[in-house]
């Protein structure tokens, strides 16, 4: 089986990335295929309003692929 785990990471670690991780190295013990994609709250710069634009187009892609790989099953 293909598994992707997405997360979201916070400004400071938290008992979720520990979670994450640990589901992620369970997964894989039992010889399943797993790919993550992390997003990090620390890249945002709120200040930037280019770091914002970015952010929202990097949302659409998202979006855009989620819809993409439950098609191409």
């Amino acid at each position: 089986m293909k598994i992707l785990v997405v997360q979201n990471r916070y400004y400071y670690r938290t008992g979720e990335d520990s979670t994450f991780d640990q589901e992620v190295e369970l997964l894989q013990n039992y010889g399943e295929t797993v790919k993550t994609f992390k997003v990090d709250n620390r890249n945002i710069k709120s200040d930037n309003i280019y770091q914002k634009i970015k952010l929202g187009f990097n949302t659409i892609a998202i979006l855009e692929f989620m819809r993409y790989s439950n098609n191409s099953e």
